[in-house]
């Protein structure tokens, strides 16, 4: 076992349908899984993302912020599956989620 991550941007929201997912419920992020990015900026080979249910979606800023402009790194979304004929990593967004827990209450 071993920790992972790479870095990515969403796809375009007109892209969501064809996905199959809202962007008001979910976040299609875009995975190639040969050509991942790492936290540490490297191009790198990602390993089989199965499994990987449940790992957070962290909101990454660039390198751009200045001490008046610090952004907070936020979790805003948990990742549910991989969708490979679609290069996608598929999570549902955070907010679903909250309400999901609070109404298990």
């Amino acid at each position: 076992s071993k920790l992972y991550g790479f870095r990515n941007r969403s796809h375009p929201i007109d892209r969501y349908w064809e996905i199959g997912v809202r962007p008001e419920s979910h976040i299609a992020i875009v995975f190639e899984r040969k050509r991942s990015v790492g936290p540490d900026n490297k191009r790198r080979r990602f390993p089989d993302p199965r499994g990987m249910s449940g790992s957070p979606v962290w909101l990454l800023y660039d390198d751009q912020e200045t001490p008046d402009n610090l952004k907070r790194i936020v979790v805003v979304g948990i990742s549910i599956e991989h969708r490979k004929d679609r290069n996608a990593i598929i999570a549902t967004d955070i907010g679903q989620a909250l309400v999901m827990i609070n109404a298990a209450r």
